[in-house]
């Protein structure tokens, strides 16, 4: 039953109107209700500034310019462009029979699917804003996010897993930047960092959420604990918990 479902919606989907719409405006609404939330808008902000005219200026979930401009013809469009056999992986778990189920898929993927090559656009790589640049965003709100960010690699460089430890090293209730800005000195609600993933070109960021009058000391603090890793002073320990996690 579900091999039937998944050829079904692999090789003649219907895109009912109806869905189509249900499916958008829940996705607006979505949109517009992040906007309320301080951490995800002042994410959305940041984005838009750091990347400019490049294409990771928009998050995976749109922007309501573009949604409500999108039609079914749009949708349609797109799925014929990205499901063709040389695109598609097909994965099984759980209890089933290989040799009932391999001749099966390999059918679907051989003779269901378009087997027209994909055309791979990628995205050139980033190397970052001009200019390094504070920007304040004024919400009304008693809560201030901080969100400081910088150029990254992608996931083709070598370098990349280094980027995975650092992000493990800055984040978690037990890294050195949650125990001085949270536990010892109180200043934040909560702090760490996270990535923004590409294939050529990544954005590496610090947030943490404060009050208005304590925003600029955790900035100082966030760029303390930069220059105690680039000093060479992390612990082995601290490697060793990034390694474990």
């Amino acid at each position: 039953m579900a091999l039937d479902l998944l050829s079904d919606a692999l090789t003649c989907p219907v895109f009912e109107e109806a869905t189509f719409r249900t499916e958008l405006e829940a996705q607006i609404a979505n949109l517009k209700e992040e906007d309320d939330e301080i951490l995800d808008y002042g994410f959305r902000k940041l984005r838009e500034r750091f990347f400019g005219e490049h294409p990771f200026a928009i998050a995976s979930d749109g922007r309501l310019a573009d949604l409500e401009q999108l039609t079914r013809e749009d949708v349609v469009a797109h799925f014929e462009r990205l499901v063709t056999a040389p695109n598609i992986v097909l994965s099984v778990s759980g209890d089933f029979d290989r040799s009932h189920l391999e001749p099966r898929l390999k059918s679907l993927l051989e003779s269901g699917v378009p087997t027209t090559p994909f055309a791979v656009d990628e995205t050139a790589a980033y190397a970052g804003p001009e200019e390094a640049v504070d920007i304040v965003e004024p919400m009304d709100r008693e809560q201030a996010v901080v969100l400081q960010a910088y150029p990254d690699v992608g996931i083709k460089d070598e370098r990349y897993v280094v980027g995975e430890m650092l992000n493990e090293l800055f984040s978690g209730m037990s890294s050195r930047l949650f125990e001085r800005v949270r536990e010892d000195k109180g200043m934040a609600y909560y702090v760490g960092s996270s990535r923004i993933i590409g294939l050529q070109s990544s954005m590496f960021v610090f947030y943490a959420g404060t009050h208005p009058s304590q925003a600029a000391e955790v900035v100082t603090e966030i760029d303390a604990e930069i220059a105690r890793v680039i000093a060479g002073e992390v612990t082995e320990d601290e490697l060793a918990r990034c390694r474990t996690r």
